[in-house]
């Protein structure tokens, strides 16, 4: 998450976003702060496979690894809540 590395297809990692379009300058590299994993589709082809949220946001258990952003919707099941919070 802190290098300037590619991550394995199937791994976490930070989207960057490439902008060919400069004439200028036509490498720009955009750091939009969000999590995701990618995969390789059947023609050998990158595609996201999942984006995770911001990652400021994301929410680590006591072993340090990422709990996946849907387990705040799985909180609702237990009552109408309008409120919680993670400690």
């Amino acid at each position: 998450m802190d290098e300037d590395v590619p991550v394995s297809p199937g791994k976490r990692g930070r989207i960057i976003v490439t902008d060919l379009q400069n004439y200028a300058m036509p490498m720009i590299r955009y750091n939009i702060g969000d999590i995701g994993a990618m995969e390789l589709r059947k023609e050998k082809f990158p595609c996201l496979s999942s984006i995770e949220g911001r990652k400021l946001d994301l929410i680590y258990d006591t072993k340090g690894e990422i709990i996946p952003s849907q387990v705040s919707y799985k909180l609702y099941e237990y009552g109408d809540y309008k409120r919680f919070q993670l400690v």
